[in-house]
C-alpha cells in the first residue's frame, strides 16, 4: 500500500486510490488502522457539473481499519445545495456503513468562491477477515452520477511487529479511546480518554502498551528542546539523549532546530568513537552507527473539524541512515526537503486534548491547547514522566502527579 498524505483543505486529491492509513509505507509493518486525517473529496467543475474523469474525484477508497471509525470526506464546487450523497443500499445490506451530514455544512470560500460540504462515513468493526464493499453515489443537478466504491479492509487481531529502524513507526495512530483497551474513533480533541497513571499503564489495546519516556524521547526531544512559539531561530545541538528504539536502548546525540512556528530535527545520531566514556552522564550503550538516524519536523497544526488553530501536534520522520550521515540542519529546515521524501517516512496527528488536573475535573484544562501523553516512566515516589507539546514547547520527559489524568498514544509491542 503506498504512503499516504495528510492533505489540507487548500490542497486536492490527485490519487485514484486512498489507502486511509497515516504514513504507512509497508502495511506488514503496522497494525490495522485507520486514518481519520487522510479524507477524500469530490470537485464540481464550474458549471455545477461532476466530472467522474478528473484524478481528483476517486473511483475507489480503500478504508483499513481496527475498531469502529468515521472518515470524513468533503464536496467542494458551486450549487451544493442541489447535490445529493447517498449510500447504494444493496451493498450495505449489513447496515455496516452510514453516511453523516456535518452540521455545518456549507463553508464560503471568499478566495475560490467555492462552497464546501462536509460528511463523514461511519464503518463498523469488523470481526471477519474479508473485505466489505459498499458504493457511495454523488449525484449532481443535472443528474451526473459519481460512484465511488468504498472497500473496508479489517484485521481482528494485532501480533507484535518485527523491528524497525524509523522510531515513529512505532507509535500507533491514534490515542486510547475512552474505555481501556479500545481506540479513539479519530484524532479530535474530544474522543480520546483520560487516565491516572496507575490506570494508564494497562489501557493500551491488545498488541501495543504505553510506551516509556525513552520511547517518547526517541521521537520527541526529553529536553524541551522543540520550541515553536519563537520567530527568532533557536538551536540545540548534540543534545545526549536516552531513547529506546523496538527493544534497543541507546544514548544518542540529536540537534534542534526552531524557527517561525516550526522545530525540525536530526534525531538518534551516534555517539563519535572519540567519546568513550558517558558514565557519568549515562548508564546506557552508546549508539555506535547511523541505523536509526532520522529527520524529523514539528509543528501545531488546526483541527479540520474543530477549526481550533493548535489543536493537532504533527510530527513527520524520514528516514535517513547510513547513506544521508552527512545531511545537515540547515538542509532538513528546507521545506523542499519535507515536500518530496526520499526512502522512508512516517506522519502522527496527535491531538491537544490538555488533562484532567484533578481527580473530580470533568472538563479538560487547556483543551485545543495542550497535550499531556503519560508514559510509564516514574519520578519519585508521587510522581512519573509525560509528553508534554504546547504551541511554546514540547519535552518528553516532564513530570507531573500521578493522580493528574492524561491522554495515552500506544506504541506497538515488539518481538
Amino acid at each position: 500500500m503506498a504512503t499516504t498524505h495528510f492533505f489540507k483543505p487548500t490542497l486536492l486529491l490527485a490519487s485514484l486510490l486512498l489507502a486511509v492509513i497515516m504514513g504507512c509505507s509497508k502495511p506488514t509493518n503496522h497494525p490495522v488502522i485507520e486514518n481519520e486525517e487522510a479524507y477524500f473529496e469530490v470537485l464540481f467543475d464550474s458549471n455545477e457539473n461532476i466530472n467522474p474523469s478528473t484524478p481528483t474525484n476517486p473511483s475507489t477508497v480503500v478504508i483499513w481499519t481496527y475498531n469502529t471509525c468515521e472518515v470524513p470526506f468533503r464536496i467542494r464546487g458551486k450549487g451544493l445545495d442541489k447535490i445529493i450523497a447517498k449510500l447504494e443500499p444493496e451493498s450495505n445490506a449489513n447496515n455496516f456503513i452510514s453516511l453523516i451530514t456535518e452540521k455545518r455544512s456549507t463553508i464560503k470560500e471568499s478566495s475560490s468562491e467555492l462552497e464546501e460540504r462536509n460528511y463523514s462515513l461511519r464503518f463498523k468493526a469488523n470481526s471477519g477477515s474479508t473485505p466489505r464493499t459498499s458504493v457511495l453515489m454523488v449525484t449532481d443537478a443535472k443528474k451526473h452520477t459519481l460512484s465511488i466504491k468504498l472497500i473496508q479492509v479489517t484485521g481482528t487481531k494485532v501480533t507484535p511487529q518485527p523491528a524497525r529502524v524509523l522510531a515513529l513507526s512505532y507509535m500507533a495512530h491514534y490515542n486510547v479511546g475512552k474505555t481501556p483497551g479500545t481506540w479513539a474513533t479519530n484524532n479530535h480533541t474530544n474522543t480520546s480518554g483520560y487516565f491516572d497513571y496507575n490506570s494508564a499503564k494497562t489501557v493500551a489495546p491488545e498488541g501495543f502498551h504505553t510506551p516509556t519516556a525513552k520511547e517518547l524521547s526517541a521521537v520527541f526531544s526529553s529536553r524541551e528542546a522543540i520550541f515553536l512559539s519563537s520567530a527568532i531561530p533557536y538551536n540545540v545541538i548534540n543534545d545526549l539523549e536516552e531513547v529506546t528504539i523496538g527493544n534497543k536502548s541507546y544514548a544518542v546525540f540529536s540537534s534542534y532546530h526552531s524557527k517561525n512556528g516550526v522545530s525540525y530535527a536530526i534525531k538518534n545520531m551516534p555517539i563519535p568513537q572519540a567519546i568513550s566514556s558517558l558514565a557519568d552522564k549515562t548508564t546506557l550503550e552508546p549508539l555506535r552507527n547511523y541505523s536509526y538516524l532520522a529527520a524529523y519536523r514539528y509543528t501545531m497544526v488546526k483541527d479540520y473539524y474543530s477549526k481550533q488553530d493548535s489543536s493537532l501536534v504533527h510530527v513527520k520522520a524520514i528516514y535517513l541512515g547510513e547513506k544521508y550521515q552527512n545531511i545537515t540542519l540547515e538542509e532538513i529546515s528546507n521545506e523542499q526537503f519535507w515536500n518530496n521524501p526520499q526512502g522512508e517516512y512516517e506522519e502522527r496527528w496527535l491531538p491537544a486534548c490538555g488533562l484532567l488536573t484533578t481527580p473530580n475535573d470533568t472538563t479538560p484544562t487547556d483543551k485545543d491547547i495542550r497535550a499531556a501523553y503519560w508514559s510509564t516512566s516514574t519520578f519519585g515516589v508521587a510522581y512519573a514522566r509525560y509528553l508534554y507539546f504546547s504551541r511554546l514547547y514540547s519535552g518528553s520527559n516532564v513530570k507531573s502527579h500521578r493522580s493528574v489524568k492524561m491522554t495515552i498514544r500506544p506504541f506497538v509491542n515488539h518481538e
